[in-house]
C-alpha cells in the first residue's frame, strides 16, 4: 500500500513538471481590447496596442524567471525603466492580430519562446558590449581624472549592469569584482568629493516666472570646477 502511494506521489510530481514545462512551450501572448460606439481612432488603436503590450510583460517576467532563471526586482523603479528596451524588441518578434467582434476591437501580441530566446541572446550580447565599452571608458577616466567622464561613465555602467537579464556582470579577467559594484563606488567616491556653493539661499520670485536674480552655484571636486553638471530647482 505505501509503495502505490509512493508512485501515485511520483506520478503527480512529474505531470505538474510536465504541465509547467508544457505551459512555456506554447506561444506567449498579451491582449486588450476596446469597446467602440463608431470608428477606432488613431487614438484608441494606440491606447489598445500599447496596454497589449504591457499585458504581455508580466508573461515575459513569468517566462525570464521560471525558464531562464533571471529574477527581476519589479517594485525597481530603475529595473522596470530599462526592462522596457528589452519588452520592445520581443514586441518586434512578435506577432501583431486584431479583431472587430461585438462592438470590441482587440488586439494581440503573441511570441514563441524560441523567439524570446533569440531576441534575450542577442539583447544580453548587445548590453554587455556597451557596459564593458563603458568599463574602460570609466577605467581611463579615473586614471586621467576626468570627473565630468568618471560621473557620465560610472552612471551608464550601472544602468547597463542592471539592464543586462542574466547573472552578473564581472569586471574582465576579475570573476569577483562586480561591474556595477565597482561603478558604484566609483560614483560614490566622486560624489563625496563633490562640493557646492551658493551665493544665497533664497530664491525670490513669482511661481511660473523667470525668478528674480536667482542665486550662483559653484560646483568643485578637490578645490577643481566641475564643468558640466546642470542642477534645477
Amino acid at each position: 500500500m505505501m509503495y502505490r502511494h509512493i508512485v501515485i506521489l511520483l506520478s503527480a510530481i512529474i505531470l505538474t513538471a510536465v504541465t509547467n514545462l508544457h505551459a512555456f512551450d506554447e506561444v506567449i501572448k498579451g491582449a486588450a481590447k476596446v469597446k467602440l460606439s463608431g470608428p477606432i481612432t488613431k487614438e484608441q488603436a494606440a491606447q489598445c496596442r500599447n496596454e497589449a503590450k504591457m499585458r504581455l510583460k508580466p508573461e515575459i517576467v513569468m517566462w525570464l524567471e521560471d525558464v531562464q532563471g533571471v529574477m527581476l526586482d519589479t517594485n525597481d523603479l530603475l529595473t522596470n525603466l530599462l526592462f522596457e528596451t528589452f519588452l520592445d524588441t520581443c514586441v518586434l518578434h512578435a506577432k501583431e492580430a486584431s479583431e472587430f467582434k461585438e462592438k470590441y476591437w482587440t488586439y494581440s501580441y503573441t511570441i514563441l519562446p524560441e523567439e524570446i530566446t533569440a531576441a534575450l541572446k542577442s539583447y544580453n550580447e548587445r548590453i554587455e558590449l556597451l557596459a564593458v565599452h563603458s568599463w574602460k571608458r570609466l577605467e581611463n577616466a579615473i586614471s586621467q581624472q576626468n570627473f565630468e567622464e568618471i560621473y557620465y561613465q560610472s552612471v551608464a555602467v550601472i544602468a547597463y549592469a542592471t539592464a543586462f537579464l542574466g547573472p552578473h556582470l564581472t569586471v574582465q579577467g576579475d570573476k569577483d569584482r562586480l561591474l556595477i559594484d565597482e561603478a558604484r563606488k566609483a560614483l560614490k567616491n566622486l560624489l563625496e568629493r563633490m562640493r557646492i556653493t551658493a551665493s544665497g539661499q533664497l530664491i525670490e520670485g513669482k511661481p511660473g516666472h523667470q525668478a528674480n536674480t536667482p542665486p550662483m552655484l559653484q560646483i568643485t571636486i578637490d578645490g577643481r570646477p566641475f564643468t558640466g553638471l546642470g542642477l534645477t530647482g
